[in-house]
């Protein structure tokens, strides 16, 4: 395993400690805000990882993975865009 693979599962393992930011719930709105307040630098951490891994699995990949990536990602976007 290689650095960045091992850089990529040290951020999921991160990123899945982190998730239990989003599985609680919430009676009013007013609760949701005060705990999105108190929780801000966790869910700021949280997106800075999900970004991170998302730029070191593009590195990972092959360049026929990336071409199938772009091309998947091209069929999602006509197929949900509003005509």
């Amino acid at each position: 395993m290689n650095s960045s693979e091992q850089k990529l599962k040290k951020l999921k393992e991160e990123k899945e400690s982190l998730s239990y930011l989003f599985k609680k719930d919430f009676d009013s709105i007013n609760e949701f805000n005060n705990y999105k307040t108190e929780h801000q630098e966790d869910f700021d951490k949280y997106k800075k990882i999900k970004k991170e891994i998302e730029n070191l699995e593009w590195q990972l990949m092959t360049p026929q993975e990336k071409q199938e990536y772009l091309e998947y990602q091209n069929k999602i976007k006509e197929k949900y865009s509003d005509d």
